[in-house]
């Protein structure tokens, strides 16, 4: 868990000038130690064209740096000014970057292997096996909580998320179900206490089972069109969202 504070490092976007800094102590701890983001050079002085190079400076120098708009393709801290808390204080910059625009997953490869309980503490969890000397695709989902109107009446809400066979073969049981409150709005509209996040396991597409209060109203791939006009939405990382469920956009249930 994050908790910025109000003497946490201060995080800016970084310039030609903080890439040339970096890039400096970079090749310094390579000529070293012979590992360490040097042969990402490249990368790093791209970021400030793109406006993805996030650093902390002490003294007008860069001492730490993150590249990447949410989730980060390179986080590093000078070796020298590691174990104060600068590498949590660039996540959390990008962690508010991504939540004050509604981005749902945030996607990162761990590298080297051993970054991997840092992540951790940061959230994420990874993806797939787990192996010391390869790079480790990780992943932290995004979860919202919504307040619900005292004054509207409740339904119980459920949420099942399948493998793609569950189309197509009987019994398949759901690798996910949440269950949770809405209210009922004057339009019918579901409003839901919390956004419902589903990935799918593999490669395959995902099936989403949505019931109200008892009553199924799809079940079907979520990249179909009664998922969607019931209110799923696709984010660029692949994810089906709903917050809202509209019942009118549809003709009923299954």
């Amino acid at each position: 868990m994050i908790n910025p504070t109000a003497d946490a490092p201060n995080v800016v976007r970084g310039t030609h000038e903080d890439a040339a800094e970096i890039l400096r102590w970079l090749k310094a701890e390579f000529d070293v130690n012979h590992e360490g983001f040097w042969n990402n050079r490249n990368i790093v002085e791209r970021a400030v064209d793109n406006e993805e190079l996030w650093v902390i400076r002490e003294d007008g120098r860069a001492v730490a740096f993150l590249v990447g708009g949410y989730a980060p393709d390179i986080l590093n801290v000078r070796q020298d000014r590691q174990r104060r808390g600068l590498g949590e204080a660039l996540f959390a910059a990008a962690l508010a970057r991504a939540e004050a625009a509604n981005v749902v997953v945030l996607n990162i490869t761990c590298m080297p292997p051993t970054s991997l309980p840092f992540w951790r503490r940061m959230g994420f969890e990874p993806i797939g096996p787990v192996s010391e000397w390869e790079e480790i695709p990780a992943r932290r989902v995004l979860g919202r909580s919504f307040a619900l109107p005292a004054d509207l009446p409740r339904v119980t809400v459920e949420v099942g998320f399948y493998q793609e066979r569950a189309v197509h073969v009987d019994g398949v049981e759901p690798f996910e179900v949440q269950t949770l409150s809405g209210a009922v709005a004057t339009g019918g509209e579901i409003a839901l206490e919390r956004r419902v996040i589903g990935l799918s396991p593999d490669a395959g597409d995902l099936v989403v089972k949505l019931v109200v209060d008892g009553k199924v109203l799809c079940f079907d791939k979520a990249k179909y069109p009664k998922p969607e006009a019931l209110g799923f939405w696709r984010t660029p990382d692949g994810a089906f969202v709903i917050d809202v469920v509209e019942p009118a956009r549809t003709s009923g249930g299954d």
